[in-house]
């Protein structure tokens, strides 16, 4: 587990997905027929645990100087925080997707985290799944 630093607020539109983890393929699916690719765009998936053990995820992506995704597409719009964040890195998650869920379970087991934030995946360019959460 390291840390690393967002210095920047980072404000991103998403598609949640309908169910998880089932819907959270077709949400990113979505996103991407929604949102033109741009190599400098970042993308995320962003979850956190409703009342009652639910998990809530939305597939993002980073809006761009002049972007106006969300009027056009209706997309929804959420702000990565700036601050400290845990994380452990995933490589090749695609063909390791459970690798992500480990990665959480042992992350949020860390004093140091936040309890009021969410658990964020940051898809690197690389084929990384960066997968983060916010510190106190």
């Amino acid at each position: 587990m390291e840390s690393t630093i967002i210095k920047e607020d980072i404000k991103v539109c998403c598609v949640e997905a309908q169910s998880f983890p089932d819907g959270i393929l077709q949400a990113h699916q979505k996103l991407h027929s929604q949102v033109p690719f741009n190599p400098l765009r970042k993308y995320f998936g962003i979850s956190w645990q409703e009342p009652h053990d639910m998990i809530t995820y939305r597939a993002a992506a980073e809006l761009l100087p002049g972007d106006i995704i969300i009027e056009e597409k209706g997309l929804l719009e959420i702000i990565v925080k700036a601050g400290n964040y845990l994380y452990i890195d995933v490589e090749d998650y695609m063909k390791n997707t459970s690798a992500i869920g480990a990665a959480f379970a042992r992350l949020v087991t860390d004093e140091r985290i936040a309890r009021d934030t969410f658990c964020l995946e940051w898809y690197l360019n690389n084929g990384t799944c960066r997968c983060m959460v916010k510190t106190k």
